[in-house]
């Protein structure tokens, strides 16, 4: 498997204009907190035993699920997009069994070990014991792709009124927003892949799937970056 770091180039030449962006500062810090809560983790969570595998090992980041909004989203989305970013998280797939079925939501390609996917946040264990409700996760298969399976997720989970799990006055908070939207040039797909890619969200070309980057290469590069006066 071959992922994409620091030298992937996005659209034209994006990923190495991320240096001085917010975007890739609230990431740092984000991926900084990510650290200490993988720390703190109970050594029973799924992706803590499926690393105690040395396949799993050399697959999985062991990274923990993380939402996909950042608060300079503001900036960016409308204020539908940005409720609709605090409701999905990327998640990486463990060896449940559950998780891994090739046939889950009518997929014809089957869902593999370390793969990253979109889910409802407040769908998450419903989605880990098959039990989700329509449209609650998607596996773009691209950055590029994610815009668009947001925009499903919003379509068919949370305006469909197929989430029961989310709080009422978000729901409603979803809902006014939607009927009011005002459109924002900066908000369309290549945005949303810029933020994932600042978030470390990885193409793979070989598999054809989303990866996350490593947490400790992660935190490695990102330092490298900052400390690097050449790209300030």
């Amino acid at each position: 498997m071959t992922v994409e770091d620091d030298e992937l180039m996005y659209g034209d030449g994006f990923a190495m204009k991320l240096e001085n962006d917010e975007d890739f500062m609230l990431a740092f810090e984000k991926t900084l907190d990510e650290s200490g809560a993988v720390a703190r983790s109970d050594a029973s969570s799924p992706a803590a035993v499926s690393l105690q595998d040395s396949t799993a090992a050399a697959v999985l980041s062991g990274r923990l699920p993380l939402c996909m909004y950042l608060t300079c989203d503001d900036d960016h989305f409308t204020k539908f997009q940005c409720l609709l970013r605090r409701q999905i998280e990327f998640f990486e797939t463990t060896s449940c069994p559950s998780v891994l079925n090739p046939k889950k939501q009518g997929r014809n390609r089957p869902i593999v070990l370390g793969q990253v996917g979109l889910r409802c946040m407040h769908c998450r264990v419903s989605v880990m014991q098959e039990l989700a409700s329509r449209g609650a996760v998607y596996y773009p298969s691209t950055l590029d792709g994610i815009y668009q399976a947001a925009q499903n997720m919003a379509t068919h989970h949370f305006l469909a009124d197929q989430c029961p799990n989310i709080p009422a006055s978000v729901k409603q908070q979803m809902i006014d927003a939607n009927q009011n939207q005002e459109k924002k040039s900066t908000g369309g797909k290549q945005m949303w892949a810029k933020k994932a890619w600042a978030l470390g969200v990885r193409e793979d070309t070989i598999d054809g799937t989303l990866r996350f980057q490593r947490l400790d290469d992660r935190i490695e590069s990102l330092q490298e970056m900052f400390q690097d006066d050449s790209i300030i």
